[in-house]
């Protein structure tokens, strides 16, 4: 984000034509935006709990009006794979796994 005048935030001075980014990794393991980043949990985004996500607290192809040309060719093509991947193969649980 290129700032079009100074301002300040929270008593943090953003000076005129500064550059701004967003540290999305950061934002994407920080426990007190998300309980155990680093653990899978797919039921994070049930569309349960969705709803109670802040759209801006995870954000893997940006926001707004600039977010990421390619974003739902990826998300098409990550369904095709999954699709593939299921077609092609047995899935079955061991003894060992804990399941939820």
């Amino acid at each position: 984000i290129l700032y079009p005048k100074t301002v300040e935030i929270n008593g943090v001075v953003i000076p005129k034509d500064c550059v701004v980014l967003v540290p999305t990794w950061t934002l994407h393991r920080d426990p007190e935006i998300c309980s155990d980043p680093e653990e899978f949990k797919p039921e994070r985004f049930s569309k349960e709990n969705k709803e109670s996500i802040d759209p801006y607290t995870y954000m893997p192809f940006g926001a707004g009006p600039r977010n990421c040309i390619g974003m739902r060719f990826a998300l098409i093509m990550i369904k095709l794979a999954m699709v593939e991947i299921l077609q092609s193969f047995t899935f079955s649980v061991c003894d060992e796994t804990e399941v939820r």
